[in-house]
């Protein structure tokens, strides 16, 4: 018994110096934390970012009210153009215009595809020559496609 007590009385000794040696270690690591933490901050200084003020534009005529409300009248209608686009849901552009070209008796112009679909221009020729290349339109002149 007596024994067990000197062997547990080295092991508390051994404990104690153990941490001691923590303690030591858990402030050298606080202290590098602190050197850490201090060198982000240095190195996160805000930026300072100057902003111009805007100039304002004058208008060097003065326009009539007419003019305006004939301006908006032009706005709106180019705007409802644009949103007429008649496609059905379920149907892709280009199935579009292909029905439109089989459907039709004579060669189809693009003006025609555009004013009966309301797609852009652009976006007529793309499809256009897409089903072409795939065969399913042939091209009777510059601007005509037909049905195959």
């Amino acid at each position: 018994m007596d024994d067990i007590t000197k062997m547990l009385g080295s092991i508390v000794k051994v404990c104690k110096v153990l941490s001691y040696g923590l303690n030591a270690i858990a402030e050298k690591a606080s202290e590098i934390e602190a050197t850490n933490v201090k060198e982000e901050q240095k190195k996160e200084k805000p930026v300072e970012v100057q902003v111009e003020k805007p100039e304002t534009i004058i208008p060097s005529k003065k326009i009539s009210k007419k003019k305006i409300a004939k301006t908006s009248k032009n706005l709106e209608k180019s705007a409802s153009k644009k949103n007429s686009k008649k496609l059905v849901p379920g149907k892709t552009m280009s199935s579009t215009i292909l029905d439109i070209i089989n459907n039709s008796s004579n060669s189809v112009s693009v003006a025609y595809l555009e004013e009966k679909t309301g797609f852009g221009h652009r976006s007529i020729l793309d499809l256009v020559h897409m089903l072409k290349k795939k065969g399913k339109i042939k091209g009777v002149k510059k601007g005509l496609y037909t049905k195959i």
